[in-house]
């Protein structure tokens, strides 16, 4: 058996020179560079240079090997045909009889034919360029179904935001049983200490009043200690009332207490976006469309219908088609990064895991490709490419809005728009307050009007006072004295009384 001097721990020099690309040193190389047409990770080109993850790294592989570039073409995008001397007349004639338009694809035949020792950009590896040429594998970008964010927040679900800390059957519940338990206290202190003895005005603010108007007055005071959050003048008297009434408190607490403990979790925490497609299942059994630049792997690997596919020209434009031309998209992660960038996109997201994954290459030639293999592993081992990404990394436009919005948020409390349905419920509450004392002073009005001119007395006529009460009657008492000022205060209490009644009272006290 035979071994090689690298099995046997030692590198001839003629291996070590021609892997550490020593044999590149001072001499001249072949470059060709590429303008990708979407993303942020590849390379772009302009009247003022190159730049761009891609090109950074392949660039430092370069002057790695010790070589001299000679940069034979820059393409600044577009098809081949905008470049027609762009390579050498056997290059170009393989790639018009193979009917080939792109100019990333005419870079491979150039390599693999010698003319050309690297193209630096990013080129989706395919079969049919390995095929053409060998290549420097530079990484790998995961591939996601793109679809709108769900539109959650209507006009009633921003209205009724503020009261979403409890659910609507808590809500029900728990004010049932405060309409319930104030009319069981009015019940209570109304008749629960008739026969006991209790002077008539002692009985509690419910006796004193007619029923209708201590319903009233009971669901007011119920609904107040929930609304108001403050003690409360009424005192119960009876031993039922008190404790009705502290189970009404004890009610109260919690629902006050687990309100507040859950209104910042539901107004200022942000809640997870959904989308309007929730998988590519989804996408299958609703029969939508996805819009894409190549289905080829879809319709391959996922048994994905060509028929519900829509075929877009440019990377960019795959992301302006969707909720236009189709319900949801399938492109690179750095295309949709690079499309966040532009605030007009923000109602995009990523839908679940990549799909699949699609390896970048540039392609090399074959004297080149092992030196520049083992300087890519070297750059890329000593930070290369984890350092080119943080420089170019695009700005993500919409999570700084998102972030903006958030401080803001955070900073002046609840929004007008957070708070819009207890705000509209007071609104609406203290209209009806205002209708209910209009037709109140309407009535009182009406009532009045009649009866002003029996109530003025003549000043020509002055009325007439018996001197001696004995001649009206006898010696009033002073017992039905009492009695008549406790009927005119009652009176007084429960109705409006006419002026010919209280007039003839007042005339029979005298």
């Amino acid at each position: 058996r035979f071994y090689s001097y690298s099995q046997c721990g030692y590198l001839d020099r003629f291996t070590s020179e021609y892997v550490e690309g020593r044999t590149f040193q001072g001499q001249t190389i072949n470059v060709v560079f590429m303008t990708n047409s979407g993303g942020w990770k590849g390379s772009y080109c302009d009247n003022d240079g190159c730049s761009g993850p891609t090109w950074s790294l392949v660039n430092d592989v370069i002057q790695r090997t010790g070589s001299v570039p000679n940069v034979s073409m820059t393409f600044y995008g577009g098809p081949l045909a905008n470049y027609p001397g762009a390579y050498p007349e056997q290059v170009m004639d393989q790639v018009n009889r193979d009917q080939q338009t792109s100019a990333f694809t005419a870079c491979a035949y150039a390599t693999g034919m010698g003319f050309v020792d690297i193209c630096v950009g990013a080129f989706t590896a395919t079969p049919a360029r390995d095929l053409l040429s060998l290549s420097l594998d530079l990484w790998a970008e995961p591939v996601y179904l793109i679809a709108p964010k769900a539109q959650t927040h209507g006009f009633l679900q921003n209205i009724t935001k503020a009261f979403s800390p409890l659910t609507a059957p808590v809500w029900f519940c728990v004010l049932a049983f405060l309409f319930v338990a104030s009319l069981l206290v009015m019940v209570q202190e109304r008749y629960g200490r008739c026969g006991l003895g209790v002077p008539e005005g002692s009985r509690g603010p419910f006796a004193e009043v007619s029923f209708p108007a201590a319903v009233v007055e009971a669901i007011y005071i119920g609904f107040n200690g929930l609304f108001a959050s403050s003690a409360q003048d009424f005192q119960a008297q009876t031993l039922g009332g008190r404790m009705t009434t502290l189970a009404m408190g004890f009610l109260i607490l919690l629902t006050v207490s687990s309100y507040t403990a859950n209104l910042a979790t539901a107004l200022i925490v942000q809640q997870s976006a959904s989308t309007t497609v929730a998988s590519l299942e989804a996408v299958l059994a609703n029969n939508w469309k996805i819009c894409t630049q190549d289905n080829s792997y879809l319709v391959s690997n996922f048994n994905f219908p060509a028929s519900q596919t829509v075929l877009i020209d440019g990377r960019r434009e795959v992301l302006e088609a969707i909720g236009q031309r189709c319900e949801a998209g399938v492109m690179a992660l750095e295309d949709f990064e690079a499309g966040q960038t532009d605030s007009s996109f923000c109602h995009l997201m990523r839908v679940g895991d990549p799909l699949f994954y699609e390896q970048q290459m540039c392609p090399v030639s074959d004297r080149f490709k092992r030196s520049a293999t083992f300087h890519l592993r070297d750059a890329k081992a000593q930070g290369t490419w984890i350092n080119a990404l943080k420089v170019h990394s695009p700005v993500d436009a919409c999570l700084a809005a998102s972030e903006e919005a958030q401080a803001e948020k955070e900073q002046t409390g609840l929004t007008l728009e957070d708070f819009g349905g207890p705000l509209l419920l007071a609104v609406c509450v203290c209209l009806l307050g205002l209708v209910a004392d209009a037709l109140k002073w309407l009535a009182l009005r009406r009532r009045a009007a009649p009866q002003a001119a029996l109530v003025v007395p003549s000043k020509s006529e002055p009325q007439e006072v018996p001197s001696d009460p004995s001649a009206e009657g006898g010696v009033i008492e002073v017992d039905e004295i009492e009695q008549i000022e406790k009927i005119l205060s009652r009176l007084k209490r429960l109705k409006r009384p006419s002026v010919s009644e209280i007039s003839s009272l007042e005339v029979h006290r005298l």
